[in-house]
C-alpha cells in the first residue's frame, strides 16, 4: 500500500454523511508502551514517536506497516492535523473513533478529552475544537 493513500477514505456511515468532515485514516505516529509508563515518561510531549502506523489497521497487521505479532497491552497513537477555522469557531466538532481496543484515552492539543472502555466499539467526543 502506498503510504500516501488514505485507506478506507469513504465516509464511514453514508446514511449520516455531513458536508464537512475529515478522514484521519492514513499515517500516524506510533509508540509501544510495554510497561504502561507513557504518562510518567511524559510521552504526550515527546517530539516524535519511534514508529509510524497506517490507520485504521492494528499494529499486528502487515497493512499497518508494522506487522508486530508480539503482545503489547499499551500503545500510543499521535496525529497532527488542522481544522478549518469555521469548524473551530463553532466548537461543534465531533471526534469519532470507529473502533479501538478495550481501554482508550484521548488527548486533543495536550488536553485530556475523555476515556472509552469497550473493546472494538465505536465512540465519539463532541466539542473538541475548544480544547
Amino acid at each position: 500500500m502506498d503510504s500516501n493513500t488514505i485507506p478506507r477514505a469513504e465516509f464511514p456511515n453514508p446514511q449520516f454523511e455531513r458536508k464537512q468532515w475529515l478522514n484521519l485514516n492514513g499515517k500516524w505516529e506510533f509508540e509501544f508502551d510495554h510497561g504502561n509508563s507513557g504518562l510518567s515518561r511524559d510521552i504526550l510531549n515527546k517530539e516524535k514517536f519511534d514508529n509510524e502506523i497506517i490507520v485504521p489497521f492494528t499494529f499486528e497487521s502487515e497493512l499497518s506497516g508494522i506487522g508486530c505479532k508480539d503482545f503489547c497491552e499499551y500503545v500510543w497513537y499521535k496525529k497532527t492535523f488542522t481544522l478549518d477555522t469555521d469548524w473551530t469557531e463553532s466548537g461543534n466538532v465531533l471526534f469519532h473513533v470507529g473502533a479501538c481496543d478495550y481501554y482508550t484515552n484521548i488527548w486533543v492539543n495536550g488536553h485530556y478529552a475523555g476515556f472509552h472502555r469497550g473493546g472494538m466499539t465505536s465512540f465519539n467526543f463532541e466539542g473538541i475544537a475548544k480544547r
